[in-house]
Order: structure tokens, then C-alpha cells, then sequence
């Protein structure tokens, strides 16, 4: 329908919108898209984590990818067209591994980048309304909540394949703890040997943060534990530790887990991940039908993560936890044990049916005589 006479503005009204437009613009500071993400992160430094600046700045990388590809050199001329394509090509081509980023990504991103270019609408380097022009995805109910999960069962059949053609191996203690406590990957690159109580009825490892920027837990002191472990998996460190554990100590301190380089980084355990959860790498069939010798992903370490059926170590995090809860381990005590809220547990972790939550309510009041 097209609009009254009252709704159309007169000359006057554009010339003044048109005039505060100009003035606007000229009030802008030139600042190339990279300036501007190092400006934002060093304004976020003090309030956020050294891992949340990282993948603040991973995020953003792509933004400022997408700036090269069509040339955007001055933030000053971002507009709605620019955001418009960058929301799309987003989605559909920055990533190799998937077709199209979920909807719970799309979201997380584009909120990343809403609150970014309201800071550079404050510093005077993008147009006043800019942040408003980014359309951020609504989720369904339930979209975006569950995660990925490595089957228990499967991680049963990694840890034997490792246990008979591995044995003590790096990859084997890492994928074993996580296996085993359900600790995220930065806990387990933290521990120190001085961590590993082996010997004794009751063995345990102390998962503590440290302030050095490098081995902290995500939730600083409040997420420090003594973890029970099994006999079993004490033997396998107490093994590990006498035949491959590669001695260094560094800043004072001598890490569990090594390398020729010293502690294991972060990267290498998620990249061991990758590559032991290929179901070619254990002599198992490949789900997707491909001829391992032709396929780029399992020739290759490196491409390891490009596998469809391969896994990152939160996967197995996941899969114990909702084992655990299947079990009828109280939430109190995984809460405690794996560094998690009861809150998160539930709304993230818990995989059990509504019949598998009936039959745990069922055994708890049948044990306490309620029914």
C-alpha cells in the first residue's frame, strides 16, 4: 500500500536527515577491520578470560576474512549490505567443515559481532545504527541445546585399540582421563605429576588453577577437585610416567603430560582426539563408505579433524557425563567431580529418555521406601 501524504517527509526533513547523515559520517575515524578487533579485545581485556579474548578473536577472524574478500579496508563504509553478505557467507561458505553453520552458531556469532560494532559506533567508527542492521537467528524450543555426544560404547572400543597397539602411549593417558573423570581438555593439560596420586587403595588426581595464563580452569579456584580414579587407570599412568613420559620441568614446575617440547598443548591433545576417534585409525569401517587410502582425512593427521565421524575431546566429556547420569550417579557428585553446575548438567549433558528419567526416579524412592 502505498504511503499517505502525511507519512511522506517534505523536502526540508530529507535535506536535515540527509545533512545529520553527512555530519555523522564525517565524524568517523578511518580504522581498518583488524585495528578495530584488536581495539575491541584490548577494551574487553580486563573483564573477560584469556580463553574467551581467544575465541572472541577466533570469531571475529572471520568477520575480518570476509572484509578482504571484498575489500573493505575502512569500517567507516560498512552499511547493511556489507552485514547482509557477511551474515551469509557466514553460513554457507566460511566453513570446510560443514555445509552450513547451525542456527545456535549463527546466533553466537552474530551476537559477537552485534556487541562489537555497537563498541565501534562508540569510538566513532562505524555509523550510529550499524549494530542494529545485524539479524540475529531466534532459536526454536530446544534448538541449539544438545550437543555432541561420543557414545560410551565406542570410546570402549578406542581405549582397547590403544590398550593392546599403544600401550602408555600419550594419547592413550589423555584420552583415558578424560574418558574416565569427564575433566574438560584444558584441566587435563594442566596437571602437574605432583598431581598424580597413584599409590594406596584410593588413587586420585588434584585438578588445581593456576594463574599463568596458561594452565587455569575455566572456573579459576572454584573448579579445583580431588577426582577418584580407578586402580586401573593409575597403573596406566604410573606405566606411562616410567617408559614415555618425556621429563621436563618448566617454570618450576614438571608437567604430566609431555612432549619432546615440554607440557602438551592444548592444540595436540585436541588433535589426538581427532585422529584416535576415526573409526579407520581403529580398523573400523567408515561410515561414510570411503576408501581410506583416497581419503584426505584419514591419510592425514592434520585433516584428521575433517573426518565426519571424528570427535573432539568435549564429545567424550559429553558421552561420559550422560553415561554417568544414565547410571544413576547423583547430579551432586558429577557436579562436583567434572567442574559443572547441576544447572548445565541437565540442560546441556543429560541424553536420557523420559522413560530412563522415570526408572531413576523410580529406583530413588524405592530405595528410600516412598513407593
Amino acid at each position: 500500500m502505498a504511503p499517505s501524504r502525511e507519512e511522506i517527509p517534505d523536502g526540508k526533513a530529507v535535506d536535515e536527515l540527509a545533512q545529520a547523515l553527512l555530519n555523522d559520517y564525517n565524524t568517523l575515524k578511518p580504522i581498518t577491520p583488524e585495528q578495530a578487533v584488536d581495539k575491541y579485545l584490548d577494551a574487553r581485556e580486563d573483564e573477560l578470560t584469556p580463553n574467551t579474548l581467544a575465541g572472541y578473536d577466533r570469531n571475529l577472524g572471520h568477520f575480518v576474512r570476509y572484509c578482504d574478500k571484498v575489500d573493505l579496508e575502512n569500517l567507516n563504509e560498512l552499511g547493511g549490505r556489507e552485514i547482509d553478505g557477511f551474515e551469509k557467507w557466514r553460513r554457507k561458505e566460511s566453513s570446510e567443515k560443514v555445509d552450513s553453520l547451525a542456527n545456535k552458531t549463527m546466533k553466537d556469532n552474530l551476537h559477537l559481532l552485534q556487541n562489537f560494532l555497537t563498541y565501534l559506533e562508540k569510538i566513532e567508527a562505524v555509523p550510529r545504527g550499524t549494530a542494529e542492521r545485524v539479524d540475529i537467528p531466534k532459536l526454536d524450543d530446544g534448538e541449539g541445546i544438545r550437543d555432541v555426544e561420543l557414545a560410551i560404547k565406542r570410546l570402549k572400543r578406542i581405549l582397547e585399540h590403544l590398550e593392546k597397539y599403544n600401550y602408555a602411549s600419550r594419547e592413550h593417558v589423555e584420552i583415558a582421563i578424560i574418558a574416565e573423570c569427564g575433566r574438560r581438555l584444558g584441566g587435563v593439560h594442566s596437571l602437574d605429576l605432583e598431581d598424580a596420586h597413584l599409590d594406596g587403595p584410593r588413587p586420585y588426581l588434584q585438578f588445581s588453577h593456576h594463574n599463568d595464563g596458561q594452565t587455569r580452569l575455566k572456573n579459576d579456584e572454584k573448579g579445583e577437585e580431588q577426582v577418584n580414579i580407578s586402580t586401573d587407570l593409575a597403573g596406566l599412568l604410573k606405566d606411562y610416567i616410567k617408559i614415555n613420559r618425556v621429563e621436563k620441568t618448566i617454570d618450576g614446575r614438571k608437567p604430566l603430560i609431555t612432549t619432546s617440547n615440554g607440557r602438551v598443548g592444548k592444540s595436540t591433545v585436541r588433535s589426538d582426539f581427532y585422529s584416535w576417534t576415526r573409526p579407520c585409525k581403529i580398523d573400523e569401517e567408515c561410515p561414510e563408505g570411503r576408501n581410506p587410502a583416497e581419503c584426505n582425512a584419514a591419510s592425514r593427521k592434520n585433516n584428521a579433524s575433517k573426518c565426519p565421524a571424528s570427535e573432539a575431546p568435549h564429545a567424550a566429556r559429553h558421552g561420559y557425563l550422560t553415561e554417568m547420569l544414565r547410571k544413576g550417579v547423583p547430579k551432586e557428585i558429577l557436579s562436583d567431580r567434572c567442574d559443572i553446575t547441576r544447572e548445565i548438567l541437565i540442560e546441556h549433558y543429560d541424553e536420557r529418555t523420559p522413560e530412563e528419567k522415570r526408572d531413576e526416579r523410580w529406583d530413588e524412592l524405592k530405595d528410600k521406601g516412598a513407593i
